[in-house]
């Protein structure tokens, strides 16, 4: 196998799917996540989303909600290098 193409995009529309080449490796963070929201608009449906320092913006027409997170994954990373690195003796 010369290259593996993961099913999900990587960022914005209309980007490309990630491609791993032969002999290449890369760490994807993955995340869902589950809130309560105040506005019952959003429960309509969401027209789109932004990352920002906050967390994840939810948008409708004229309503918004905020989801409060690490949108860079920074604590997840941290640990992860912790857990998995080699140990310096």
């Amino acid at each position: 196998m010369f290259a593996l193409t993961l099913g999900f995009n990587t960022g914005p529309r209309g980007t490309k799917n990630m491609v791993l080449r032969k002999g290449e490796s890369k760490v994807v963070y993955i995340a869902n996540g589950f809130m309560a929201y105040d506005n019952p608009r959003i429960g309509l449906g969401v027209y789109s989303t932004e990352c920002t320092d906050a967390g994840v913006v939810f948008k409708r027409t004229k309503s918004t909600a905020v989801m409060p997170l690490d949108t860079t994954f920074r604590s997840i990373r941290v640990l992860a290098k912790r857990l998995f690195s080699p140990e310096a003796d």
